[in-house]
């Protein structure tokens, strides 16, 4: 059921929401400033999608669980960068 939850919430927040909001493309010179961006990021996302979908999240943390399951730093060690992974669909 939370799968479902999970693939419902990202078929239709995750391509209004993470997507626009979410640079993916953005290389960081350390994770600090990856991170940073990324908190960033999902302030907006996190309010945006309690607003849109209420009867999906129960709270603020239900959200953040959410996008910190799905989206994060991580390091690309040929380029030496941090990037934004999106884990939506993986």
């Amino acid at each position: 059921m939370k799968k479902l939850l999970t693939i419902a919430i990202s078929a239709t927040a995750g391509l209004a929401s993470a997507a626009v909001a979410h640079d993916f493309e953005t290389t960081y010179p350390t994770r600090a400033e990856c991170e940073r961006a990324y908190v960033e990021m999902n302030k907006f996302d996190r309010d945006w999608l309690l607003a849109t979908f209420p009867g999906l999240f129960d709270s603020r943390g239900d959200v953040m669980a959410f996008l910190t399951q799905h989206v994060g730093c991580e390091y690309d060690s040929e380029n030496n960068v941090w990037f934004m992974a999106d884990h939506r669909f993986d």
